[in-house]
Parts: structure tokens; sequence; C-alpha cells
């Protein structure tokens, strides 16, 4: 509010409301109410709850550079070329697409071979989870980009950047190959018919890709 263009009266009106001191020039007045204004904003900047959204909002992408956003698309290979809106669209109709895709299962006979195959235990009985421990590209992308963004967002990298190297992609699946225990982000798979997903670590996971 501009204060310098209400009368005194209309001043020490406010002030009264707020139940601050009304006495003084017209000068202290404006300043005494701008003080208060000032703090109100404080409180509630620290009190305001943080928002989080999700990666198929826009508000998600707010933050992202144009540049940050065709790197994404790269990695999904889709379409680069648009405006801004057109790349976040891009993106989150991809996710969407992603999100409702059924999770890789296979009959338990071709189960137990590709486990004989590749040598790998058999983490999904011993949690009850009813998909196999083998990521797909689409899960892995997804992985990648979350990664991505947290790194974007001032996360430390759990390797050692080589030089010249600014593509976060390139330094999330750099974590995916030398720091694979230590992988921060989970896979999250919905299970048709049930309200709660699987939750794989990442080292619990056979990834081909790599």
């Amino acid at each position: 509010m501009d204060y310098s263009k209400l009368k005194v009266p209309e001043l020490r009106k406010l002030l009264s409301d707020i139940n601050l001191s009304t006495k003084g020039i017209r000068a202290v007045l404006i300043k005494r109410l701008k003080e208060h204004e000032i703090a109100e904003e404080s409180v509630e900047k620290i009190e305001k709850p943080v928002e989080t959204y999700t990666e198929v909002d826009p508000k998600f992408y707010t933050n992202m550079t144009n540049i940050k956003l065709k790197q994404i698309l790269k990695q999904f290979k889709l379409s680069i070329p648009g405006k801004r809106d057109d790349l976040i669209d891009r993106i989150i109709t991809y996710k969407k697409e992603i999100s409702i895709k059924e999770p890789v299962t296979t009959p338990k006979k071709e189960e137990d071979d590709i486990f004989k195959k590749l040598n790998l235990p058999a983490l999904y009985d011993e949690k009850n989870r009813m998909t196999i421990p083998i990521i797909n590209r689409f899960e892995k992308a997804k992985l990648v980009a979350a990664r991505a963004e947290q790194l974007s967002k001032g996360a430390i990298p759990l390797v050692e950047v080589p030089d010249n190297t600014i593509d976060l992609l390139k330094i999330a699946v750099l974590e995916m190959k030398q720091k694979k225990e230590e992988f921060p982000i989970k896979l999250v798979r919905p299970i048709p018919g049930k309200s709660d997903p699987e939750i794989w670590e990442y080292h619990e996971l056979y990834d081909p890709f790599l």
C-alpha cells in the first residue's frame, strides 16, 4: 500500500486497527506502518509451508531453464523444438503416459529363467513384490530425470564430476554406474488393482542399460 497518499487520520486509523501507537508526525506514522508490513511479510515467509509439486504439475518445471527442459526431452527421445509451454506440456504428457503403463510382469517359470541367467536374488519374494527386479528404459529415464532435478537444486553429486561436464543427466547416469548402492532415487511402480505401489531401491534392480 502506498501510505504517502493517505491523510494523517487515515494513517492513525490503520495503526489503531493493528494495535500500534498512533502518536507522532506523518513521517513517523508512515514509517511505523511500513515496518509492520515488512515484519508481517517476514513471518509469512517463515510460516508458509513449502509447496511441492509432482512431475505432472506444470509448476514442477517453473525454475527449470529451457536448456534443462530440452535436455529432459532429448533424454526421453521426444521432439525438442517449440515454445517453453510446449516443452513442458510434452514432458508432462510423456510422464502421464509412463505412470499409467502396467509394470513389467512375467510368468513364474520365465522369471526363474531370468534370475538364473542374470544370477539375481529373488528380492521380490522377500518383500512380497509382484514385479521382477529389472528396470526398463522408461523407468530408468524417470529416475535419471528425477536425480538430475535434485542436482539442479543443489544436491551434491555422489561421484567426481569430469571436467567440462555440465549435463546433469549425464552426471546422474554416472552416479548409477559408480554409486549404485547409494543412488538416492527409488523406483515407484504402480500396481493395477492395488492402492499401494511397489517401491524398489535402484541397487535392487538389474539395469540392462548400463
